[in-house]
């Protein structure tokens, strides 16, 4: 058990034992205002705060003592106490707050009691030499002793030493004690220990005894969360009042307010436990005031901490510091209900040292000064540190059993150096069933794993400012207790030390019981703003109009309202009507609830904000060590000044020891003259002014390809960019690996039945030249098939969602990989009524460039599987407005299945444009993903009619060399296995990247034809695609699609002078940047007839389909954008299979190949009975 006392407030944190990540600084409590005198009664303490006017339920024990034996004491046997002495604990009354004058002070003084209330407690009031009294209480924690505003038990109440100097030695002098237990788990979880006079606590000298020191009244909180206290634990407070050892200076110990929730004003300071030296120190202040009545005036004062450099205050209007050292923060009015964040920056020592910022207050009219926890933080030498920040938010605050249960996991590193292998972990609730989980990456962040099932326990690369998202699910099970609290951590890997674990775990939580659904409403045509509810379950964010979440029957749920910047808050509707303009409001869940909120848009002002961004790098990665330099400028070109506008930036993860200086012209202000990791998330600027931040790292010993940095500037709500295309800048550098992956899948044995084992294997190859970083490999088994054993092998990493697994590794070197290997048994085929048992498996490299994308792809299907019929549609749709290149764009693509059959082993390919930089991906539920260079592939199980969850991509696509605003087109195929689609031409879909082009309203038209017309099994056919334009305008974007007949080994893929073209399974998507009016040079591909393939399987659009279309044309003739070959592919004429009838052949002119049809069945047959080849090979991006 590891025990620390700090000699500050006498609220110094204590021992932590057993607390681990789920720790947490004690928050000193707020005092209530003037206006509220009732009484503090809590679940959790009999009389926690004495209104009985009684001692019952806390017991009172006397001792001597002698000299401390043990120093510091870290637990009370540590005090040495012995028999004897007398009780001096007394009740205290007083008509109103903080209106009676203790023993020993004067009516000067400025500390008063009851704090709350008419009654506080004294122990060891007055009394005689070396007397020490105790105040103990046990309890049980319950239900009610939860806090909904984070989900944690909590043990609060407030304090006020009282002790006489007596001039002894320390271990002599006058003290008090505070020790909190867990008796259920046998632990100490927090012990403080502070004596007379002690340095570094802010104590005050009575005006009528120069002797007594006091401090004033400090509010004790203490949640070390469910590690620490369960529902259920039994946990005591033993609370230890001592007048000195040697004569009879007192020790007296005020206390009051007992329980675990004292609503009031309340400020609260964190910051980093660990930093470098002469590195910046940022403290994040919270000022809340969780009263029910306004606070005017309110002022937070702190002093600079001793040894450290004030630097500058963020997010509030504060004073430099005085001649006492204290800076003032003047935060104005804090409704019910509201908090103010802001932060204090001060420059750490140029030496090692331990700093404390302990002696800060927040007070407002009528209040009396309210100190706030300390903050202690270690200044060291040489330490690589970072500061992973874990958020929990439960989307299912209450649930009944068999209901879903979904957590939202939030990892952030603020830096200032990158993660790789940053640990995740979960811990779940008893009673949670059926877990999976999805991850999702944001700012050059990487999923180690894009899903998986059971509990987290998973890694992630995070670099600075970037984060990773894992959305948990599961079902309320027969186990699950009243409250089932899900807990996840996050670390750093070994050589990184973690300078702020506080907030390195978080906890989301679901009440058990009946349940009531509450709806929140908004609308977002005027003004904006954010709904969040206590306990957690509703955060309505600025562009959400709706949310319903269900809380449990009969409880109290908190909705407050915060307007965006520049808008205000225009009140409540519905069941939160008599709120009315107040920006908090409480419901009753006795019934199914609706609250409506409205915000007013304010006055939008314009301003051309401005991002520029160079680098030291000359386009080349850097050496292993380098220095690298970022010089970023943020300007305002007028004519409006601009208050608080977002700075995003995205730092190379391979960046390590991560500064930044900022240098402002005009009448700019930095926010600090430097600091660590990302630059500031807020500017100020007038019109006319800059910020530059220069941004320094070292390489990494490996850089990897691509290495890139983003900014961009966000307005406000109150400001109208004019210019939003120059909010955004970009640099990136990249020695691209260049690699031809490859795989193949066999099964074996080649024949089996149902019911019999089957094994499969994918052999990864890659033929160079480079190693392939981070290579990913996606395997489809078949739908419900029963896994003996599922995809592994040596080197890999699987998970797996449903029958989809995704393999990882590290690297792939030049040459054939570990073989993947599964088992399963073999389904009934389609044609029995079964599943089908087709297995499919693709693999790609986020980084890599294929010459080769034509084998990344390879599907295994029994011969003889029938046709699915299933009309795929793809739609594509781009974030709201003409968004500029340079900027994020967030894509979204939903597949539906219009029927009438299931498609099995569906895929949707997207193809990105040159230069394009995907920041995050978000595959819907059900979807597997693997993204090499500019294609991004996706895959799933199946679809049954309807639609499949949509698939996000945000990305940027930087302006091109000739400065054009027209980016390309951003395109998505859909495909599936087996599949006969009666209308092929909507499975593709594009959209303009960019600024779009002007509207057209060209002619284009496509033909497909073959040659020769009739071949022999096994023989080479080519398929020839005419694309034109009939005018009267020249097209942007054109895009054209060339579907193959399934089965067929393709010789050579489609390929023509100006096309560049990517492949989703037996369809391949062609593009060209234009097309003037006339005939486009012509796409030519070459495949090889399959031997023996089953006819039934290759008739109608299975022979041949081709599709165009481009960006903006509203073509007057659309009747001419598809052209099919219909016919079988298998027909015998002159003694050999030849092709049936295409478009426009007459039955004439086709009647001769009637004669043989007879002989045709005969042909079939027997190369079914000859057929060895059952594996069909396609090829995907």
């Amino acid at each position: 058990m590891k025990r620390l006392t700090l000699s500050i407030l006498g609220l110094a944190i204590g021992a932590l034992s057993g607390c681990g990540a789920d720790s947490e600084i004690p928050t000193l409590l707020p005092a209530l205002l003037p206006t509220e005198v009732d009484s503090t009664k809590q679940a959790n303490f009999v009389n926690g705060d004495f209104e009985d006017g009684t001692l019952n339920g806390w017991t009172v024990q006397t001792f001597a003592r002698p000299a401390i034996p043990v120093y510091p004491p870290t637990k009370v046997s540590d005090l040495g106490l012995t028999v004897g002495g007398v009780n001096l604990t007394t009740l205290l009354t007083g008509a109103q707050p903080e209106t009676m004058v203790p023993n020993g002070l004067a009516a000067g003084d400025s500390l008063k009691y009851p704090r709350f209330g008419k009654y506080a407690t004294m122990v060891n009031q007055g009394g005689s030499t070396a007397n020490a009294n105790i105040l103990t209480q046990s309890m049980t924690t319950t239900l009610a002793d939860v806090d909904p505003a984070d989900n944690k038990i909590h043990v609060r109440f407030a304090l006020a030493p009282i002790l006489e100097d007596g001039a002894h030695a320390q271990e002599q002098q006058a003290y008090f004690f505070v020790a909190i237990r867990n008796d259920t788990k046998n632990q100490d979880i927090y012990t403080t220990f502070n004596f007379a006079n002690q340095p570094g606590i802010p104590y005050k000298t009575s005006v009528g005894n120069a002797n007594y020191r006091y401090t004033d009244w400090q509010l004790f909180d203490w949640a070390p969360g469910p590690v620490g206290i369960a529902v259920g634990d039994k946990v005591s407070v033993t609370l230890v009042g001592s007048r000195c050892s040697p004569s009879g200076h007192a020790g007296q110990l005020l206390v009051d307010g007992f329980g675990s929730f004292l609503p009031a004003l309340t400020v609260v300071a964190t910051g980093p436990q660990s930093v470098n030296v002469g590195n910046n120190i940022v403290y994040n202040f919270r000022a809340a005031n969780g009263s029910t009545v306004v606070a005017n005036n309110v002022v937070v004062r702190e002093k600079v901490p001793a040894g450290t450099t004030y630097v500058s205050a963020v997010g509030a209007t504060c004073t430099p510091p005085d001649a006492m050292n204290f800076v003032t923060c003047n935060l104005g009015t804090l409704n019910a209900g509201q908090t103010k964040d802001f932060q204090l920056i001060v420059q750490a020592p140029n030496m090692p040292a331990n700093v404390v910022n302990g002696e800060y207050t927040i007070q407002a009219t009528g209040t009396s000064p309210l100190i706030g926890p300390p903050v202690r933080t270690a200044v060291t030498q040489g330490q690589l540190y970072t500061d992973l920040n874990v958020t929990a938010t439960s989307n299912t605050p209450a649930a009944t059993q068999g209901d879903p249960v979904e957590y939202v996991i939030v990892v952030t590193n603020n830096g200032p150096t990158a993660v790789n292998g940053a640990q995740i972990k979960d811990i779940v609730p008893p009673g949670m069933t059926g877990v999976t989980w999805m991850c999702s990456a944001a700012s050059g962040a990487m999923c180690a794993m894009p899903s998986g099932s059971g509990g987290l326990n998973t890694t992630a690369n995070i670099p600075i400012g970037g984060s990773v998202t894992y959305t948990v699910k599961g079902t309320v099970g027969a186990g699950a207790l009243p409250r089932m609290d899900y807990v996840v951590t996050a670390s750093p890997s070994a050589a990184i030390i973690d300078g702020n674990t506080a907030n390195n775990a978080a906890q989301a939580s679901t009440a058990i019981g009946t349940t009531q659904s509450l709806t929140v409403s908004k609308d977002n045509s005027t003004g904006a703003g954010t709904i969040v509810s206590r306990p957690d379950g509703i955060l309505c964010g600025e562009t959400c109009t709706m949310m319903e979440r269900k809380f449990l029957a009969g409880s109290t749920v908190t909705l407050v309202a915060t307007p965006a910047l520049g808008d205000t808050f225009g009140g409540w509707g519905g069941a939160c009507a008599s709120a009315g303009m107040m920006p908090t409001c409480t419901v009753k869940m006795d019934q199914v609830t609706a609250v409506t909120a409205n915000f007013v848009a304010g006055v939008k002002s314009p301003a051309d904000l401005q991002v520029a961004l160079t680098d030291n790098l000359l386009g080349k990665l850097p050496a292993p060590g380098m220095q690298v330099k970022y010089t970023l400028d943020v300007s305002n070109q007028g004519p409006t000044a601009v208050m608080n506008a977002l700075l995003n930036t995205s730092i190379p993860g391979d960046l390590s020891n991560v500064t930044w200086t900022c240098v402002a012209t005009g009448t700019a202000m930095c926010p600090a003259p430097s600091g660590q990791g990302q630059p500031p998330s807020t500017v100020s600027l007038d019109s006319g002014s800059k910020l530059t931040y220069v941004v320094t790292g070292t390489a990494s010993p490996k850089p990897a390809s691509p290495m890139t940095m983003t900014a961009t500037v966000v307005p406000p709500r109150n400001i109208s960019d004019p210019n939003p295309a120059n909010n955004t800048a970009v640099s990136t550098v990249a020695n691209k690996q260049v690699g031809d992956l490859a795989i193949d899948i066999t099964k074996s044995p080649d024949a089996a039945k149902p019911g019999e084992t089957t094994t499969y294997t994918a052999q990864v190859t890659n033929s160079g030249p480079d190693t392939v970083s981070r290579p990913q490999v996606i395997i489809n088994l078949p739908p419900g098939a029963q896994v003996l054993m599922a995809p592994a092998g040596d080197g890999w990493t699987c998970t797996s969602s449903g029958n989809s697994y995704v393999c990882v590794r590290e690297n792939a070197p030049p040459g054939s990989l570990p073989p993947i290997t599964a088992q399963i048994v073999t389904p009934v085929p389609v044609s029995e009524g079964g599943p089908g048992s087709t297995v499919i498996g693709t693999v790609g490299a986020p980084f890599v460039s294929d010459p080769n994308p034509a084998n990344n792809t390879d599907i295994v299907d029994p011969t003889g599987s029938p046709v699915v019929q299933a009309d795929l549609a793809l739609t594509l749709t781009k974030s709201a407005g003409n968004t500029p290149l340079g900027m994020e764009t967030t894509y979204t693509a939903v597949l539906s299945n219009k029927g009438p059959g299931t498609a099995q082993s569906p895929t949707v390919t997207f193809t990105l444009p040159p230069g394009t930089l995907v920041t995050q991906e978000m595959p819907g539920e059900g979807w597997s993903c693997v993204r090499s260079d500019l294609t991004y592939t996706c895959l799933r199980s199946s679809l049954a009619p309807g639609d499949a969850p949509p698939i996000v991509i945000k990305a940027i696509t930087p302006v091109p060399s000739d400065g054009s605003m027209n980016g390309g087109v951003l395109i998505a195929t859909a495909n599936a296995t087996q599949l006969q689609d009666p209308d092929p031409a909507n499975n593709t879909a594009s959209v303009p990247v960019g600024t779009e082009p002007p509207t057209t309203g060209s002619d284009l038209s496509v033909k497909l034809s073959r040659d020769p017309d009739g071949a022999q099994a096994g023989d080479v056919v080519t398929y020839t695609l005419q694309a034109a334009n009939k005018g009267p305008d020249s097209v942007d974007n054109v895009v054209v699609t060339m579907t193959l007949p399934p089965g067929a080994e393709v010789v050579s893929p489609p390929a023509g002078d100006g096309w560049t073209c990517t492949q989703n399974q037996n369809t391949y998507t062609c593009t060209r940047p234009k097309l003037a009016q006339g005939d486009a040079p012509p796409l030519t591909a070459q495949v090889r007839l399959p031997q023996g393939g089953d006819p039934s399987i290759y008739k109608g659009v299975g022979a041949g389909t081709a599709t165009i279309n481009a960006t903006n044309n509203g073509d007057p003739n659309p009747a001419d954008n598809v052209f099919q070959l219909d016919g079988d592919l298998y027909k015998l004429a002159g003694g050999g299979l030849t092709f049936g009838c295409a478009v426009g052949m007459t039955p004439a002119s086709a009647s001769s190949n009637w004669f043989g049809v007879f002989g045709a069945l005969l042909v079939l047959g027997r190369l079914a009975l000859r057929q060895t080849q059952r594996r069909r090979r396609v090829v995907s991006l």
